[in-house]
């Protein structure tokens, strides 16, 4: 059996697929224990980076956000066409505001819900880069409007010293 490892060092095998063989049912067995074992690990795994994804972007978030809204677009097509608007909060929730105008919270940290974090991960992150990059160039603004005026509070500082 091949077996590749993730960027977090778990064994990622390569499934055993049954076809119609002359395994024995024991044999046949046996192959279903291997793979739910390996199920069993990537799930564990799978909860892990989510709600490690999800701690590290309520810290990233804090400075820019409460929440980001979300492309109803990018979410599961049973969801589509009811939304008006979806948005996710620092903390991993998922808030989907339909057309009725009911409302809707999905804690994406739950097992019945990261599917969606995959498919909502890369408007995330596109978003925060938006984001960062307009924070930066207020900052830069910010700064080149202070450099001239530093230097010349200080040319005035030094020429009070020198009386």
């Amino acid at each position: 059996m091949a077996e590749e490892t993730s960027s977090s060092d778990i064994a990622i095998a390569e499934p055993v697929v049954l076809e119609e063989t002359d395994e024995t049912p024991r044999e046949q067995l046996k192959i279903v224990q291997e793979n739910l074992g390996h199920m069993c690990e990537l799930a564990k795994e799978e909860a892990d980076l989510v709600n490690e994804l999800i701690s590290t972007l309520a810290i990233v978030l804090k400075p820019f956000c409460e929440t980001i809204e979300i492309s109803t677009s990018k979410l599961p097509k049973g969801y589509q066409e009811r939304l008006s608007k979806a948005f996710l909060d620092r903390n991993g929730r998922l808030i989907l505001v339909y057309k009725d105008e009911e409302i809707e919270v999905l804690d994406l940290r739950e097992k019945t819900n990261r599917e969606i974090v995959t498919e909502i991960i890369d408007e995330i992150l596109s978003k925060l880069a938006v984001m960062v990059t307009r924070q930066r160039s207020k900052i830069e603004k910010r700064v080149k409007a202070l450099i001239p005026v530093a230097k010349e509070l200080q040319k005035a500082a030094k020429i009070l010293e020198e009386l």
